[in-house]
């Protein structure tokens, strides 16, 4: 099934879409433009947001020096699934070409593995793609305040919940219980120096 396998591109390769856009020049003529969008693959999207979305370019490339936040657990819980659902296929520490031999093979079995691979392929998109807007804890303790949780108030049934005392988004980070925050990839790279210095 074809469909498996453009779905499965997304996750290895990333997108590419033209848009047309109309720009109206000075004059006040409206002209038409193509613009063209390159997203990374949606499993590079989902490493930064495991290391914390401060991974800067040596650390993307694996070299292992650069800074990085310590995990987001709620993305590391959906790579451990594409990681488990993927063991058997390709070879192992090649997330990608793991995920493409798992695809293929989908698309090659009966009708319920490839009903299957499009929901499981859909909902690891939709998890990702969810993660560019959603709130992440970090799992260290605030290097301002030094705080590790907070309790705050339940939005279900009442009562209070723990939550991590860092938390980020893809536009900052911030702490719950003292209000410092990180702006931007500049903020995100200074609180992430932060924490390898205190694990020095």
């Amino acid at each position: 099934m074809a469909e498996i396998l453009s779905i499965a591109r997304e996750f290895v390769a990333g997108t590419e879409r033209t848009i047309t856009r109309i720009r109206s020049n000075t004059a006040g003529c409206d002209n038409e433009y193509e613009q063209v969008i390159r997203e990374q693959p949606l499993l590079d999207e989902l490493a930064d947001y495991v290391a914390g979305a401060a991974r800067t370019g040596a650390a993307r490339s694996g070299a292992g020096y650069g800074s990085r936040m310590l995990i987001s657990s709620d993305a590391l819980e959906v790579q451990q699934h594409i990681e488990h659902t993927v063991a058997d296929y390709g070879v192992r520490g090649d997330l990608k070409g793991q995920v493409m031999a798992w695809a293929s093979a989908c698309a090659n079995g009966d009708e319920y593995q490839q009903v299957l691979a499009l929901q499981t392929l859909a909902r690891w998109r939709e998890q990702i793609q969810g993660m560019r807007y959603s709130t992440h804890e970090l799992t260290a303790p605030c290097p301002m305040c030094r705080c590790e949780r907070v309790r705050e108030k339940s939005t279900v049934g009442g009562g209070h919940v723990l939550k991590r005392a860092l938390c980020y988004t893809v536009q900052r980070a911030r702490c719950r219980a003292c209000g410092a925050t990180w702006e931007g990839e500049e903020g995100m790279r200074e609180l992430a120096k932060t924490f390898s210095q205190d694990f020095q």
